[in-house]
Parts: structure tokens; sequence; C-alpha cells
């Protein structure tokens, strides 16, 4: 459009300050400019105009998604550029502008009819209450914000999350920041003008945008200014689900991600810019931010992660792109995912199944910066609860225009394959197929390589107008299954990655008209499943759309989708068209608008529901389905929270995603909602040695502790941190190699062999090394010392230590855990080949132990009916690595927090208990290994080892366990072999 130029003097950089008062009685008028407003999104355009291509406006864009405005600006060169990138002849200063007329009024606000007294000819013109500003001053933003027209002294918010890129500047700024509210209508504009060209101004026309799009669920957290350093000083964090990807977002204060030149005075330009995802939302398990490398960190809700997404930067480069196991930093899981960082904006896009997540789940996330920059300050954020659901339905419709196609494949939501120029007639020959979701509908599009549905003047010379075109869909994703498109009336059809049909949709063409739409089984081809759906073409494209309760298809299903023409055009030449997978996935899991919490396993499920005013959930309404299948749960309502818990119908297996479906009445309206989770791996355990009863009157543990130090060995340990070492450890089974000796027990009472003094713990393991009187573990207060080991009062290293108690369990699922910098080996009964419940060693030789600081880890048991399970926890470590001292914590998750076994006072505390052999301290619990050495059996024992020739005895008392081992050769009579207490 119109551009001015003006001279003057000194000036405010920011904002220009001179605007006159708002020209009234302006009527907006059609003015034929190239410009679009396109229901929920405006589209602006602009010829080349402006001296400095930097600063010349090309496209202006906006649309809301959620409760943010999105605005997007393009130039005709580099937007933004750096010192380097300005123009020849031109200065590095430019101020970029959207004007919002938030009441759609050109008579009202501030008109860009005219700028400091010179008419900026404009067509359009809008009266603009909000101006949304991103300055540019050599090279580095100089100003960022929104403020008033009338008064731009008035300034409403300053450094939201922008972003630049090539020729285009992104913004996202939430509307209630700007005074607006979803469906009011506004006008949008925009101008440009810096010291670059002569303070020349280039102004473009106005569109008009209803506020009103997809809603979206979205955690948003920010955070104050509290770093010395703004490009590490997070200023706000937001995540949100994408098609089938994960989007994050994280603005600073200062530049994200800066070059060293932009790197702020006397800071390094070193920064660790991470996300922390709660998979299961979940601040018990997986690794806590409430404390970080010793020291609480501040946070008011935290989070416990199991995943963590970093972009480091460093020396004005990437440092590390990749997405790792929060609780085992050396397991990466992804390297090089989509990101950019831009303005005060990281951004970052990942897959969902590769953090292991799904649609439909709840997570937490939180988010820290940590660098060189700052003398290794740590930035760290609260956190927010985000349900991954993709936008829901609004985004596609039936008009012909496409635009929705391509903003839907952007965000990943769109499966697609394309297909060669290979037919005759370019209007029957098939350029593309695509497919997406959305509100129930299964949307479909064809492209051509000439026009789609031709009039008769637009056929091809030669050829005649009649076309069939058809989506083929395999509705079980089964190429044996339905009709094969490998062959086509007795004739191969050359395609390498044939489907089986069980649906055809097909529009029909003929003279320059309809002739046969409808879907159809492609075994029943005279019954139609649905006729004349809604569909509209231009130009190479059609587009459809058809329920998929019609189709027979329901939200969730995987199918395969093909495609063919056939026409007499071409002398009924046939293109096939080869497949592709898509997973009838769609926005949204329900319509609740009630606070959940959710949480799964493969035994049961627990819900809760918060009232919300007049909306107070009716107990009596709740119905629950898990898998599809009806469930009975216990409903409990206290203070305005509804629990819900539940059983599925059957014990789930590893790895699938279940589905728990919630209706209910609130406030007098039916809300229900949808909730999935994956499964996790658990182990079922075995009820053999289990109890049903034993004496109550011995609570707790019997402990046996070891240590063979560097004082004995010269190394920091023996067993070297893996387990099947420290079993042998803890038998007194390990010999120096020089002497030829034994290896005495340094938490023993006898300095002249090995013995292992027995010791009962009646509460709970709560232990660190320097403890009582110093506490380091953030999860539980009024630590202990460790048995035996703390008071010997030297250098402790080299520790295995074996726990054995009886746990008692409801029926159903457990979440256990430890929380150490040292191995372990848990397993279910007290000998160390019983079922594996928990392994955490260097026996892959991956140095994991110690790990940098105690963490959490955790595993999942169900135990298939009431009782007393025998536990035996094998905790082993080399030395202490960043914690002042080694420490050990035991513990169940319940209600969403950590809960120390066996705690006497917390009812929610699981019950630990001496039984048996494990009452008397000095008693000897029995236990077997056998080996294979060779042309040998090696037996290794603890208790009385009984020999017989058959299974049902007589067993022989062969020898004790000073014994032990004892080599049997297999050329011998095949002998059975077992231990029993002395």
């Amino acid at each position: 459009m119109q551009t001015t130029s003006n001279v003057r003097g000194p000036r405010r950089p920011l904002r220009p300050v001179s605007w006159a008062a708002p020209l009234l009685g302006l009527a907006l008028a059609a003015t034929g400019v190239s410009l679009h407003a396109a229901g929920e999104r405006a589209i602006i355009l602009d010829p080349q105009d402006l001296g400095d291509s930097s600063g010349d406006l090309r496209a202006v864009e906006a649309h809301v998604l959620g409760d943010h405005l999105y605005l997007s600006l393009t130039v005709q060169g580099v937007v933004a550029p750096s010192t380097a990138q300005t123009p020849e002849g031109k200065v590095n200063r430019y101020y970029y502008h959207w004007l919002l007329d938030t009441d759609n009024n050109p008579a009202t606000g501030r008109s860009n009819a005219e700028y400091e007294g010179n008419p900026t000819g404009v067509q359009q013109p809008i009266g603009a209450e909000r101006v949304v500003m991103v300055g540019w001053r050599d090279g580095k933003p100089n100003g960022v914000e929104v403020y008033d027209a009338l008064d731009d002294d008035n300034v409403f918010l300053t450094g939201f999350s922008f972003a630049t890129g090539g020729n285009t500047l992104h913004a996202v700024i939430p509307l209630a920041n700007l005074g607006l509210s979803p469906g009011q209508t506004i006008a949008v504009s925009a101008f440009q003008e810096g010291a670059s060209d002569g303070w020349a101004v280039d102004w473009m026309e106005s569109a008009q945008l209803a506020l009103t799009g997809p809603a979206l669920s979205q955690a948003h957290v920010a955070d104050a200014s509290d770093l010395g350093d703004s490009s590490g000083d997070i200023r706000a964090i937001t995540a949100h689900v994408e098609g089938e990807s994960l989007r994050l977002s994280m603005t600073v204060e200062g530049i994200a991600a800066p070059s060293v030149e932009q790197t702020p005075e006397g800071k390094v330009n070193r920064y660790y810019y991470h996300w922390l995802l709660d998979t299961d939302n979940n601040p018990a398990t997986g690794r806590s931010n409430a404390e970080y490398e010793g020291n609480p960190t501040g946070v008011q809700k935290p989070l416990g992660a199991e995943r963590v997404v970093m972009i480091g930067w460093r020396d004005g480069k990437p440092n590390g792109i990749e997405v790792y196991d929060a609780v085992d930093d050396d397991n990466v899981f992804v390297t090089d995912f989509t990101s950019q960082a831009s303005g005060n904006t990281l951004v970052a896009s990942i897959p969902l199944a590769s953090l292991g997540l799904s649609v439909g789940q709840t997570i937490a996330v939180s988010a820290f910066q940590e660098g060189a920059s700052d003398g290794w300050a740590v930035d760290w954020l609260e956190s927010a609860s985000l349900t991954l659901e993709p936008p829901a339905g609004g985004r596609m419709k039936i008009d012909g225009q496409f635009q929705d196609w391509t903003e839907a494949a952007g965000a990943g939501l769109v499966a697609g394959v394309d297909d060669p120029q290979d037919l005759g007639d370019s209007s029957g020959d098939i350029k593309r197929v695509e497919a997406t979701v959305e509100g129930g509908y299964l949307y479909l599009r064809l492209a051509v390589h000439g026009i789609a549905l031709p009039s008769v003047e637009q056929t091809p010379e030669g050829k005649v107008n009649r076309y069939y075109y058809h989506w083929l869909l395999d509705a079980d994703n089964n190429p044996a299954t339905g009709r094969s498109n490998a062959e086509y009336e007795g004739n191969p059809t050359g395609v390498q990655k044939p489907i089986g049909a069980e649906r055809v949709i097909q529009i029909g063409w003929r003279n320059g008209a309809p002739d046969g739409v409808y879907a159809y089984d492609p075994l029943d081809e005279e019954t139609a499943l649905v006729e004349n759906f809604e569909f509209a073409h231009a130009g190479d494209s059609v587009e459809a759309r058809i329920r998929l309760a019609d189709l027979g298809l329901s939200p969730g299903q995987t199918i395969a989708l093909s495609a063919f023409q056939e026409g007499a055009s071409d002398g009924w030449a046939v293109d096939w068209v080869e497949s592709v997978v898509l997973t009838l996935t769609e926005g949204g899991a329900g319509n609740m608008t009630l606070e959940t919490l959710f949480s799964g396993n493969p035994y049961g499920f627990e819900i809760q529901v918060q009232d919300d005013g007049a909306d107070q959930v009716d107990p009596a309404s709740v119905v629950v389905r898990s898998g599809g299948q009806a469930v009975t749960p216990t409903v409990n309502k206290t203070g305005g929270v509804t629990t819900i818990v539940g059983r599925h119908p059957a014990l789930l297996p590893v790895g699938i995603l279940q589905t728990v479906s919630l209706s209910l009445t609130a406030g007098g309206q039916t809300q229900s909602k949808d909730f999935v989770f994956k499964v996790e791996p658990y182990t079922v355990l075995p009820t053999a040695g289990s109890l049903a009863n034993l004496d109550k009157a011995n609570p707790g543990w019997l402990i046996h502790a070891t240590m063979i130090s560097s004082a004995q060995s010269t190394v920091t340990s023996l067993h070297s941190n893996v387990a099947a070492l420290a079993d042998v450890q803890l038998a007194g089974r390990l010999t120096n190699e020089l002497t030829g000796t034994l290896y005495i027990n340094e938490a023993g009472d006898d300095w002249t062999k090995w013995v292992v003094n027995p010791v009962v713990e009646t509460g709970v393991v709560n232990w660190f090394e320097l403890a009582p009187g110093t506490d380091a573990s953030l999860n539980f207060p009024n630590d202990d010392g460790i048995p035996i080991i703390s008071s010997l009062g030297v250098v402790v290293e080299g520790v295995a230590i074996e726990l054995l108690t009886y746990l008692e369990l409801s029926e159903g699922y457990h979440k256990l855990g430890l929380y150490t910098e040292g191995g372990h080996k848990v397993t279910a009964g007290f000998a160390s080949f019983a079922p594996v419940l928990s392994l955490f060693d260097n026996s892959a030789d991956i140095q994991r132990v110690p790990t940098y600081y105690a963490r959490n880890q955790f595993f999942d048991v169900v135990a298939p009916q009431a009782g007393y399970y025998p536990l035996r926890v094998l905790w082993f470590q080399s030395k202490r690595n960043q914690e002042p001292g080694l420490m050990l914590e035991l513990f169940s998750v319940k209600d969403r927090a950590l809960q120390l076994l066996n705690q006497a006072d917390n009812p929610k505390s699981l019950r630990a208990y001496r039984a048996g052999v494990l009452i008397d301290p000095n008693a000897v619990v029995p236990t077997l290994m056998v080996q294979r050495q060779g042309a040998n059996v090696v037996l290794h024992w603890t208790g009385v080892l009984q020999l017989a020739d058959t299974i049902n005895g007589p067993w022989t008392d062969q020898a004790d366990d000073s014994q032990s081992p004892l080599t049997l050769p297999t050329d011998r009579p095949f002998r059975f072999a077992r231990s029993r207490s002395p």
C-alpha cells in the first residue's frame, strides 16, 4: 500500500508519539485490494513498495487457537535481520506493528487513515485500540510490547512470545492480555516504520477476524524475572498437542539461544534449556524437581519428571538437543528433534510416541534453565497439568478452499500419499490422496495433475468427460481381508503395498455433473451405505466428508487408505495409488469441564472429580467403562471431591493403551471424558512363599550388612556395583587374589573370618550415612543411620546390604520404590534367584551406579490376593557420588505421594513384618544357587545343603554353608539339591 516518508530529529525509539486525534465518520468499503478474511483466519497481502526489503511488509495473518491470538508478519526480504543481513545502505532499525481494532469500528480508536498529519492511503482504514510491536535495532530486540493506540505510554504487556525466521515474524499473545474475549470480531492491520529507510512507513489494508478457533488443551506457566542473565531467565512456557506431536515453547526475558554477539555483557554463551515432563502426572514418581543436587529448588508445586527435553546452547550453536530419562540421563530417547530458537522463544516439536505418550493422557509440565552463563545459576519454574488432546474440531470445512488442509497438514493431522503423472488424461490422473479426522467425520481429499471434476469445456482435448474417483478404506488395516487392490478385473494393478478394502467412497462425474456419489461395501456394490455425501471441488482438488459412524468406523481405529480413478475419458484406463495408514483420532476426550485427576494401572484405576460452583457431581450418576466394558466402581464424595475407584474386567497386558470412559451428571448436565493410558511393565507376585497370616508382634526387617572398603581391596568396591557380585560379597566368597585369603566383613564383629551379624530394624528404612543429627533426603525427614555402617567411623565404601521382610499387600496393584545413589536388586522371595522385581546395576557395562545424586526409582507389582509377600532388597554402592553420604529409602506410592514402608504412624504406609526364620535375627535364611561351569555343576548355598536321589527324598545333610560352594560333575547320576535352616 501507500508509503510515507518523514524527516525528523531525535525521537523515542519505540513507538510513534505524534498521532493526531482519530478521524471520525469513516465507513468500511469494499476496495478490491488483495486481502482475504477466511472465517477464523484473517489474511492481508501487500505489494512490494518500500526501499528496504526487510521493512517492506508482504503479508499479515491472524488467527485464534485456544485462548491465544497468533499473529504473523511476512516481509519481502529478511525479517528482523542481523546487522550483516541488513540491505546495503540501510540502517538496522525496524519497528513492526500489528494494529487491532478491538470493536471493529473504524470511527473509534486510533485511525490508520493518517499518520503524523499525512494520509496513509489505505482504502479500508480501521480504528485501532491496541498496537502489538516488535522493535528491532542493531540485530537485537528494541521494544517488545503491547500498548494503547491512544496513549503509547500505557503499556499492557511486555516481552510476549515472539520468534523470527527467514522472512516471517511470529507473535503469540493471550487474548486476556489484549482485553479481548473469544467470540469477538475485530479488525487487523499492520505497518512498519524504521530509520532503515529514512523513516519510510509501509501501511497495510485490514481484514476482519472472528476470535473463534479450535479449543486447545494447553499448559501455561509464567515465571518472574529472577535470573541475572536475561537470555537464561525463563519468562513462560507452554505445551500443547499438534497432530501426533507435543509442541513445547519457552520464552525468556531476553534473546533465546543468543549468538555470541547477542550474549548479555559480562555473561558466557552457555545455556541449557530444559522442559520437564511428568508423564503420569504424579509428583511421587520420577525425578522430583523439589530438589536439585542436594538443594531445595523452592518450587511450590513440584512434579516427578520421567522425561527431560533439552536444548543445549554454547558459543552460539546447539550443544545437545535430546530427550532423556530423568532418572537415568544416559538413557537418551530422542536426539535432534524439530526445534527452533529465534527472538525470545524456543520451540520444540516431538512425536508423542517418541516420548512414550499417547493422546488422552494427562501429564504435568515444568522447566528449568541452567548454564555457565550466570555462574551456573538455575531458574526453576512451577508446573501445570496438560491433557494431551489435539485442538478440537472446527478447522476443516468442505468449501473448495483447501487452506484448512494446508493448516491441518502443517499440524501433522493429515495422512497422505503421492502418485506420479502416469495417465493420458490429466484430469483423471491422481496426484495425491489425503485424509484426516475431525468432529466424528472422515475428511478426504484427492488431487489430480489436471482439473478435478472438470466441466465439459475443461475436459482435455480428445478425452471424454466421464470420470469415477474412488477412495479405498481398509477398515481393519489388513490386506488379507476385504477387497484387495492388488488386482482389478483379473489384472494385476502393480501396487507395491496393497490393501484389503471394506469400504469404497466414490464420486462419479459425467458430462460435467455428478454421476454416482455414494459409499459402498466392495462386496456389495449395489447397496449404498451413504448417498450424496457432502463434497466440493476447485482447481486440481476435490474434498469430501462422511461420518465415521456411517462408514462403520470408530475413533481410534487404524485403517489404510488408497484410491483409484477409472473412466471412459481415457479408454477406461485405471490409475492406482499406493496406500497410507491413518489412525482415526481426533481432538478432545469428552465434554467434561470439571477438574479431574486420573491414575490407571493394569489392575484398576482411580478418578477424582472436583465440583465447580453449581456444577456438583451426583455420585449416583457415575458410569464407568474400561476398554468398552462396564465396570462397577466404588464412588465416594468428600468435600466437593468425588473419588471413583474401579477394577478392569481383567488384568491388562503390558504395553497396551487402555481407555477408561467416565460419564456423570453435574449441575443437572451430563459430562463425559475418556482417559487413555499405557500399561507399563509390572510383575504379578507369586503366591508360593506368601503367607495368609503371621505374627504381627514382629514388625520390620532382618538386615545383613557387609562392607569391603579400599582399606582391604585398594578399590572402592569389589562388587563394582553389579548385583551378582554384590550377592557373592554378601555370601563372603570374595577372595584376595594375591594372598588367596577371604576378605573380612568390615561391618562384622570378627576380623579373623567372614561374619555377618544380623540386625533387626522394627521401623522404616530411611537411612543416611551421616545420621542421626543430619538429614539429607528431601523425601522424608528424621533420617536414621545405616545399621552398623554409620557407627564404624570410617569412610564408607564397598557396601552390600540385604534387607528381608514380608510386605503386607492388599489384592491389586502397588508401586514400590527406592531413593538412593546406589544400585539394587529386588526379588519376590528371600533367595537371590527369586523372581526379579527390579534391577539397577552396572551389569550391562554401563556405569549407571552410583547415580549423579540420589534419585527415585520405581517398580510395579500386582498381588493376586491379599497376603504377606516375601521381599528381598539387595542394596549396594561402591562410594558416595554427589551426596555427602550414602542413603537409602524404601517406600510405596499411595494417593499421589511417597509413603515410607512400615511407618507405624502413617495409615497409608504398607506394613512390613518378620516371620518364620526372620523372627530370629541370628537365623540363617536358606538359599541355593546353581551354576553350570564347563562339565560341572557348582552349588552355592546358605544354611545346610541337602541332597537326594529323588525329589521326594529321603534328603541327607551334605554340608553347612562354610563349605559352599560345592562342585559336582555332570557325568554322575542325577541328584536333587535343596538347603534348609541350620
